[in-house]
């Protein structure tokens, strides 16, 4: 898949015993190219990068970099609610070897449009030729990027796409009308894939590919490859999944999940993240037994 489209796995991080589990970060990402996933997100907010040090970012890149091994391109989350933290998030993902950088609206300041304007800016500008995802969640940041914003953020050499997890498909085609082929689309709400996909997006940086990554690709792939009827059979299906990992914030939902199929040895969060109590999550179990996720 060229450049950033198709599916995005905003890979979950399985922690154990405090740190990073490197065998159940192994089987996870074997599982995503065995699903045929476009590209790999290590430290998105799935992954709970909040509550992750830089050592343990860099750690679990390498991990993911050296399962990969070339087969699929690896961006790397860089985004803070501080321009210079991001900068130095941003040039070290550089010097790893990412093929991008994910990087958020900045949380809890509150900045207007001119300071997220220049906070994009000096964070591309500072990372030489790395390519840039723009991450907009207002849900998560409060603020958000205005598309007027975004328009001029297009015209920076390295800024090449935006994750758009507004859930406002009527903003994403206002985005993709004013931007054109500046940027490639990817929306950031799986709930809204299928018309992100309609209104024209190029794909998905996603949280059910944890759990569900082939599914997801066949949807995807069968969508653009013109086969509505077919298409639609298959979101029927993966919109269970979807909904299913709703019942909590992610990630607990499929974090949870993974651990339930065996993809990772541990169920262990980071606070303030906390595992579902005992009778949730036998529903929940139940749950994804009677729609075939896990066995």
């Amino acid at each position: 898949m060229e450049g950033f489209k198709g599916v995005w796995t905003a890979l979950c991080t399985p922690f154990k015993d405090k740190g990073v589990d490197q065998a159940s970060l192994k089987t996870l990402v074997r599982t995503q190219l065995e699903g045929g996933v476009h590209g790999l997100v290590v430290a998105g907010t799935t992954g709970e990068s909040p509550t992750m040090t830089d050592k343990e970012i860099h750690e679990a890149f390498e991990i993911v970099k050296s399962e990969v091994s070339g087969q699929v391109p690896i961006v790397i989350g860089t985004g803070s609610n501080s321009t210079n933290k991001s900068i130095s998030a941003t040039r070290a993902a550089f010097e790893w070897g990412a093929d991008g950088a994910l990087v958020v609206v900045p949380y809890y300041n509150k900045p207007p449009q001119s300071g997220l304007l220049e906070h994009f800016k000096s964070i591309a500008l500072s990372a030489s030729d790395l390519p840039i995802i723009l991450y907009d969640v207002p849900a998560r940041t409060i603020t958000r990027l205005s598309p007027e914003t975004i328009y001029e953020l297009s015209e920076v050499k390295n800024i090449v796409s935006i994750k758009d997890a507004t859930g406002d498909i009527e903003h994403g085609r206002r985005l993709m009308d004013k931007c054109g082929d500046n940027l490639t689309y990817l929306t950031g709400d799986d709930n809204t894939l299928k018309l992100f996909l309609e209104a024209g997006g190029d794909g998905v940086i996603s949280v059910v590919s944890n759990i569900a990554p082939k599914e997801t690709v066949e949807f995807f792939e069968t969508y653009k490859q013109g086969d509505v009827h077919k298409a639609r059979s298959l979101w029927d299906t993966l919109e269970k999944t979807i909904h299913a990992l709703n019942i909590e914030t992610n990630p607990i939902p499929v974090k949870t999940a993974l651990s339930l199929a065996g993809v990772f040895e541990a169920d262990e969060f980071r606070l303030p993240m906390v595992s579902l109590d005992g009778e949730r999550k036998q529903k929940f179990s139940q749950t994804l037994k009677k729609l075939g996720v896990i066995k």
